[in-house]
């Protein structure tokens, strides 16, 4: 028998992120770091670091504890984003959303369904 093969790439493509998207999203580690934030990260970037495809999705999800929400709002509004929801609205009670331009970080610290 032989061994099973994957298609799975060893690397995900990161080269398709670009610079100024990397650069929102360092500053905000960057930020969040230096406010003793506790984050891990999830979505597209952390589900292609597993499987090795890249989603481009334009956001980048912050995993925090309840009471790591101050802070994070600190944090990427000194990284240059502001509130998401003047522009659209989305539900508070579970996630925080912040953009620079087409640039999207979002803040969760439990699931849609409060679970």
């Amino acid at each position: 028998m032989s061994p099973v093969r994957s298609t799975i790439p060893v690397q995900p493509d990161w080269e398709q992120i670009p610079d100024e998207q990397w650069d929102v999203y360092r500053r905000v580690i960057h930020e969040a770091r230096a406010l003793g934030v506790r984050f891990a990260f999830g979505g597209a970037f952390a589900t292609a670091c597993y499987t090795g495809w890249l989603r481009n999705t334009k956001d980048f999800d912050f995993y925090i504890l309840p009471d790591e929400l101050d802070p994070m709002r600190r944090a990427m509004s000194r990284a240059g984003l502001r509130d998401l929801y003047e522009q659209l609205p989305y539900d508070r009670s579970w996630i925080y959303r912040a953009s620079r331009g087409d640039i999207i970080v979002d803040a969760i610290w439990e699931m849609a369904n409060h679970r």
